[in-house]
């Protein structure tokens, strides 16, 4: 048997000589490009008339640490490039099957619940598994919001800064 400080890479304990322990095994970490600012747009359209209920779309207020290029800022700046890409949008999801498409370079993930379509708009590079539990924690509040009847004339706040305030119980707020 070999002293203890000859053992090569192995443990010795009385007269049983151990292997090594195994590696420590790598843990997972975060894309370098994931931030608080993955979700670029949220909309809820209607299907009827093809018109917004809510829209908002999201830039980060600053240039992210690990990227050379910001392609985190809002590409539709005037409400008449947002409503161009909803309308194409709309167009290319009227009758999908999937709930992720990637549509003008952003990945899209979308639920339809009765005449309300939403939306969770990321960057190309976004996880759409991130998106797709963003869409779903969506529904199910609005599902508890407005106690599972979704209907545009529901989902109409009287004005975009109240939109979370605006139901009491289920019920819209007379305005």
């Amino acid at each position: 048997m070999l002293p203890l400080s000859t053992a090569p890479l192995a443990y010795v304990v009385g007269t049983v000589t151990l292997p090594p322990p195994p590696p420590p095994k790598k843990t997972a970490t975060m894309a370098p490009n994931m931030s608080l600012f993955s979700v670029n747009a949220i909309l809820l359209l209607s299907t009827d008339d093809r018109s917004r209920i809510l829209t908002k779309y999201y830039a980060p207020p600053h240039h992210p640490l690990h990227s050379s290029s910001h392609s985190g800022a809002n590409p539709y700046p005037t409400v008449k490039e947002q409503k161009a890409f909803e309308k194409g949008l709309m167009e290319k999801t009227n009758k999908q099957s999937s709930d992720i498409i990637l549509y003008d370079g952003k990945v899209v993930v979308f639920k339809m619940e009765g005449d309300v379509m939403m939306y969770v708009v990321g960057g190309g590079e976004e996880n759409e598994v991130l998106l797709f539990g963003a869409v779903l924690a969506l529904r199910d509040s609005l599902a508890i919001l407005l106690k599972y009847v979704y209907s545009p004339s529901r989902c109409i706040p009287p004005s975009p800064s109240a939109w979370p305030a605006c139901y009491q119980y289920g019920r819209r707020d007379a305005r």
